[in-house]
């Protein structure tokens, strides 16, 4: 089948004569904002993705598997080539006659080039200074000088030429040529035709082995063959029937098999370069077009067009899918489009938030950008005092602070390559611990409900007093009252103690803190004067006190008591009741 038909079967508005196929419906494209992977050289690496009606190229990070940018570029893209240096991504223009040179690290189009007429194929070479763009309307190549980009030179080949490859050296050009039934053979040192090599008619895709011996070329229908091109003779060595309509190819890189998109047949032929014969095809229920196979030949990498509008990984050592990942509307990553921009640190995480208690708590998100190498741990820091806690993912809890000093902290991300920036700080904590059983001073109930009173929110003030439980704290004057709304008190934090988990209805709480009155004459055990909240207080037995165990009063005051003994002992077996009333809300007595 001509590729004029192809286009009339899938319903395509031929932009000049590229053979781009279409798709009867739209699917939406997949984004993702999380970044991987896998490879030390590369961004795991990367597959970009031309899609033809979408006018955009997908990019996706092949260590998860999932589209992470969508970049529009000019209309009706197909081919699609990454410098070596994973620095730049080319993509050829057919509806506008352009090329657009991507950033790959911002994902952002940074120049257009003016080319040929319907520009269908781009090749680079491998120093990464020549960019080869096959201009199937006007019968053309155009040389681009990619550090300035711009057109240096226009070399005319064979009619309506398609594909197009550089050997490893840099020295020779394959340009196929689908109406000549030929492959033109550039010098790139003269920018001259050195040789044209008869092929099966329409060639279309032409890729190089790794050390620049042989060429493969795939001709499309009727020829539905591969040609093999000794590169030394420009003599055709081998010609092998692969599938109906064969379009894209690639060779891996050992050079041991060579993948062939049969574009009308719907799979892909895998042929041994050995014995020139087919030896797997691998369905892919859909168009297949562009074919890449990764940098260590393990996984090769289909667009699969014809309604399908999927990229499809191919596990290499058992010829079967392994995923399809949802792209952009009419793929077709016609050349060689995995690649990805070097390795750096990472980005910054973004912090959720830190809460503390007898230590902090920091939660944050990963990365956008993990700098192309996996992140291998995170590492918290808290202003003041420069603490660190390190993880390999959030939240991470942090040790060794200071009671009753705010903190922030900030979040950095690691890799292979070093530690990136750090986040923006988080919200200000300040982690409250009892650690003495004292009426006064420093670790002592009555210091941390003085300091909660600063109400850095929110602030969960927590027991760690030493030795066996349970622990009595005997006030001798009135405790400070709450005014933070946010506070919580909470005597389950206390080595020893728990909460009662008896979901038949008993109690096995245990309470390991006790706040005992008999030594404060007329006083209450806390009062709460908070009125824009509601603090809680937990896990404590209140007794003994002359006045009400909890007070809450003022305008609008509030609290939330739970899980105490109050009025009894720690074991809430023996009666120590408080004097006016266990708990008083201004006025009402419980």
């Amino acid at each position: 089948m001509s590729f004029i038909s192809i286009a009339k079967r899938f319903g395509i508005a031929l932009l000049a004569v590229l053979p781009l196929v279409g798709a009867a419906r739209v699917e939406g494209l997949l984004l993702a904002t999380i970044f991987a992977s896998a490879l030390p050289a590369f961004a795991a690496p990367f597959a970009y993705i031309t899609n033809q009606s979408s006018a955009t190229v997908s990019i996706i990070d092949t260590a998860s598997n999932t589209v992470v940018f969508t970049v529009p570029v000019g209309a009706a893209p197909g081919g699609v080539a990454v410098n070596a240096s994973g620095t730049r991504v080319y993509v050829a223009n057919n509806g506008s006659n352009t090329v657009s040179v991507i950033d790959p690290v911002t994902a952002t189009v940074v120049a257009t080039v003016a080319v040929g007429a319907g520009p269908s194929a781009i090749a680079i070479d491998p120093a990464g200074i020549r960019a080869y763009v096959v201009n199937q309307g006007g019968g053309s190549v155009s040389v681009i000088d990619t550090a300035s980009n711009v057109v240096i030179a226009a070399v005319a080949v064979g009619a309506s030429p398609f594909g197009v490859a550089v050997n490893p050296a840099g020295t020779r050009v394959y340009v196929t040529n689908a109406s000549s039934s030929s492959v033109s053979v550039i010098d790139t040192a003269s920018n001259s035709i050195v040789a044209t090599v008869a092929v099966g008619a329409s060639p279309a895709g032409v890729a190089v082995n790794a050390v620049g011996t042989l060429a493969y070329v795939a001709n499309a229908s009727p020829s539905n063959s591969v040609t093999v091109i000794d590169t030394a003779t420009n003599v055709v060595l081998s010609t092998v029937y692969v599938g109906l309509n064969p379009i894209g190819i690639a060779v891996n890189p050992a050079g041991s098999r060579a993948y062939v998109g049969n574009f009308n047949g719907g799979n892909v032929a895998v042929v041994d370069t050995a014995s020139n014969t087919v030896v797997a095809t691998v369905a892919t229920f859909g168009s297949p077009y562009g074919i890449a196979v990764n940098p260590i030949g393990t996984l090769v990498y289909v667009a699969n067009s014809g309604g399908a509008n999927t990229v499809l990984v191919i596990d290499a050592s058992t010829n079967s899918v392994v995923t399809a990942i949802p792209v952009g509307v009419s793929p077709v990553a016609f050349g060689t489009f995995l690649g990805g921009p070097p390795a750096t640190v990472p980005g910054a995480p973004t912090v959720v938030g830190a809460t503390s208690g007898n230590q902090a708590s920091v939660s944050f998100s990963q990365p956008a950008w993990n700098g192309g190498s996996p992140i291998t741990s995170y590492t918290v820091a808290s202003n003041p005092g420069g603490i660190t806690a390190s993880g390999p993912s959030s939240p991470i809890s942090v040790t060794g602070l200071t009671s009753g000093t705010v903190y922030s902290f900030t979040v950095t991300a690691t890799n292979a390559i070093g530690t990136g920036p750090p986040s923006s700080a988080s919200n200000s904590v300040m982690p409250l611990v009892v650690t003495i059983a004292a009426d006064s001073g420093a670790g002592s109930l009555r210091d941390a409900i003085t300091l909660t009173n600063g109400c850095i929110s929110p602030v969960s003030l927590q027991f760690a007093i030493p030795g066996a439980g349970p622990h009595t704290i005997q006030p001798l004057t009135q405790l400070p009252p709450i005014t933070c709304p946010s506070v919580t008190i909470d005597g389950y934090t206390q080595s020893g103690a728990q909460q009662n988990s008896d979901t038949a209805g008993g109690n096995n709480a245990v309470i390991e803190v006790a706040l005992d009155g008999s030594l404060c004459s007329g006083c209450d055990g806390l009062q709460i004067q908070a009125t824009a909240g509601a603090p809680t207080v937990k896990g404590l037995a209140i007794r003994s006190f002359g006045g009400a165990g909890i007070l809450i009063s003022g305008p609008g005051a509030s609290a939330t008591i739970v899980g105490n003994y109050i009025g009894t002992d720690q074991g809430g077996m023996n009666a120590f009741g408080n004097a006016v009333a266990g708990v008083k809300i201004t006025g009402q007595y419980l």
